[in-house]
């Protein structure tokens, strides 16, 4: 299996998975333009969350200004 493997502000490895990565694609298209950031969010992040519907999910947020045309 293809991966990426990342490092949180904390240390933690973080592994993304090829076929992951091209679900979250899929479900989420919009996520196209960000989805290569991901290890700029990790590194510098504006909040943490555990998910509502899976206790072994944690959500990385970083907040950007948008403009919208």
């Amino acid at each position: 299996m293809n991966e990426s493997i990342y490092q949180d502000v904390f240390g933690n490895e973080i592994v993304l998975a090829n076929s992951v990565r091209a679900i979250i694609l899929q479900k989420h298209p919009e996520t196209q333009d960000f989805i290569d950031l991901l290890p700029g969010v990790l590194a510098e992040l504006d909040e943490i969350r555990r998910s509502v519907y899976d206790g072994r999910v944690v959500l990385y947020y970083r907040f950007v200004a948008s403009v919208c045309t």
